[in-house]
């Protein structure tokens, strides 16, 4: 049997009063409830001090809304705030049957799976792990090859800039081959064989005291000059023009 004829118990244990006068309905949570039960048994006891002690809010439409209930055994006490007066009705209905409280709810573990499923989630959980790691690990050997294929095109570049890969000299190619080789010594960047090969013959070679000719003539012969033609060859004449030359030179 319901407590009220006029009550519906919501399914958070809120409840609805119908009021069948007017045909309205009221919504009251748990908190007021319990609320209004308190301020219910502070009145039944004569304890209340309108001056220090607060009504809680909607208690005289929850009181005249209940009270409706005629059959209802259980009811609540009115407060005029006029006159302050209190008039006691019914009995007084328990807190915990008025107005329940929710217990929480005690959460539920989950069932533990048997054990071969739990080896096919291990399982699946390293496999994944495994092909993380591996893509990672590819990732990084990508970057790496990247950078180093990088490396070798700045190489190339510097080295072309440079005069060639084959050429190490430090000489750029932009020389002319004839130009380096003929007048510097150079051939292609490098030193040319013959030509340091003579020069050495020619600083190498011991200083002629004996008087001995360079073909191979006796002592006092005649030595070729640079052009074939020897010392004794040369006419009178040219030889004091070049001496008068050098003596004019020399003052």
């Amino acid at each position: 049997m319901p407590i009220h004829s006029f009550l519906i118990r919501q399914p958070n244990l809120d409840i609805i009063l119908r009021d069948d006068i007017y045909g309205v309905t009221y919504l009251f949570t748990v908190a007021q409830l319990r609320s209004y039960s308190r301020f219910d048994r502070t009145l039944r006891r004569g304890e209340f001090l309108a001056a220090t002690m607060p009504i809680p809010g909607g208690y005289e439409i929850f009181q005249q809304v209940w009270s409706r209930d005629v059959n209802c055994p259980f009811q609540f006490a009115s407060y005029n705030p006029l006159d302050g007066h209190v008039e006691v009705a019914g009995q007084q209905i328990d807190i915990d049957v008025l107005a329940p409280e929710l217990t929480p709810r005690t959460p539920v573990a989950p069932p533990a799976l048997p054990n071969d499923q739990q080896e096919v989630v291990q399982d699946l959980l390293w496999s994944l792990a495994r092909r993380d790691k591996r893509s990672r690990e590819f990732a990084e050997k990508r970057k790496r090859e990247r950078l180093l294929k990088s490396e070798e095109k700045r190489e190339t570049k510097r080295r072309r800039v440079l005069g060639g890969p084959e050429n190490l000299s430090g000489v750029p190619d932009f020389f002319a081959p004839s130009e380096v080789g003929s007048d510097y010594g150079f051939v292609g960047g490098g030193l040319d064989p013959g030509l340091c090969a003579n020069e050495e013959a020619v600083v190498s070679a011991p200083a002629n005291t004996t008087g001995k000719g360079a073909e191979g003539e006796g002592e006092g012969g005649p030595v070729a000059g640079p052009s074939g033609t020897t010392h004794d060859d040369a006419p009178e004449g040219k030889e004091t023009e070049k001496g008068g030359e050098d003596d004019e030179f020399m003052d």
